[in-house]
């Protein structure tokens, strides 16, 4: 299957970001701004949403 070993990549990356997120109350939020970024329907709008996400945690997950 092509895409499978592209989603277990996409998986690990979440859960190593999903590392730095030290409050429990945090980490769903934080989730579904990571998946905005690998769900993106072009490279383009993932570019973009992957700056709204460092822009948005940069300074608390720095």
């Amino acid at each position: 299957m092509p895409g499978v070993a592209w989603q277990r990549y996409q998986l690990h990356l979440q859960q190593n970001a999903q590392a730095y997120v030290t409050k429990q109350s945090k980490k769903r939020v934080v989730a579904a701004d990571i998946r905005a970024v690998f769900n993106a329907p072009s490279a383009n709008e993932a570019k973009r949403q992957l700056d709204l996400l460092i822009d948005k945690y940069q300074e608390t997950f720095a």
